[in-house]
């Protein structure tokens, strides 16, 4: 089955879209930019408790560490933040990177947030990432994109790189 994405306006589509394709919400994480926080962050807030209510997590995508991302991992109901690539792929190479890589894996686990190391490619950095304590990974290494299929057994979060950050010896 091939589901057509398209823009939802609203959480009453959101729901439908679910209800038709027999989706359970919690196997749903949406990810949310700094930008469309941006835009109505009173707005955005109250839809995300109300579909957090559902079932359905959220991300935080593209985080870097202005002031406002930092806000927003406070007030909004996340439960995931994915650190940019930007950050991941120099993190090995500059003491700068790592100490911020290591200051929002710190300051996630203080929120209760799982992280998500973005853009994770050669096996090195994915070593890295799991010395770093980043709980989830995406990127080539662990998963090649792939359509969408319904769920099915295992299917939830199946190529988060959990796995492969486990097999990685310390």
């Amino acid at each position: 089955m091939t589901v057509a994405i398209q823009p939802i306006r609203g959480t009453e589509q959101l729901l439908q879209l679910l209800n038709h394709h027999a989706l359970p919400a919690q196997h749903l994480c949406l990810e949310i930019t700094e930008q469309v926080a941006l835009r109505n962050p009173v707005q955005a807030e109250r839809t995300m408790e109300r579909l957090r209510c559902l079932g359905v997590s959220f991300a935080m995508d593209d985080f870097r560490t202005g002031m406002t991302s930092l806000g927003y991992l406070r007030d909004l109901p996340l439960d995931y933040v994915k650190i940019d690539k930007s950050f991941i792929r120099l993190c090995q190479l500059e003491t700068s990177s790592r100490m911020m890589v290591e200051f929002i894996v710190q300051l996630g686990r203080e929120l209760g947030l799982r992280t998500v190391a973005e853009g994770v490619e050669p096996w090195e950095m994915l070593q890295c990432v799991r010395d770093l304590g980043i709980s989830m990974t995406q990127g080539h290494l662990t998963t090649r994109p792939m359509p969408f299929s319904p769920p099915s057994a295992g299917w939830l979060f199946a190529g988060n790189g959990a796995a492969a950050l486990a097999q990685v010896e310390a």
